[in-house]
Order: C-alpha cells, then sequence, then structure tokens
C-alpha cells in the first residue's frame, strides 16, 4: 500500500514538472512572437 502511495506521489510529480515546463516553453513562444512582431 505504502508503495502505492509514493508511486502516485512521483506521478502526481511529474504531471506537475510537466505542466511547468509546458508553460515555461509558452512564455518563450509569446516573448518570441512578440520581439518579431515588434521587428516587423
Amino acid at each position: 500500500y505504502g508503495g502505492q502511495i509514493s508511486q502516485l506521489d512521483m506521478v502526481m510529480m511529474s504531471i506537475l514538472i510537466l505542466s511547468v515546463i509546458a508553460y515555461i516553453m509558452y512564455a518563450l513562444v509569446a516573448v518570441v512572437e512578440r520581439k518579431l512582431n515588434n521587428r516587423c
């Protein structure tokens, strides 16, 4: 039972990390697009 809980913790942590990475990538893309739009 304890092993299942730790496995769930790992899954939750991986989902959290993936969402944070996705948010950072989205923010970077938004910044790059803004710079490209300003240059045009």
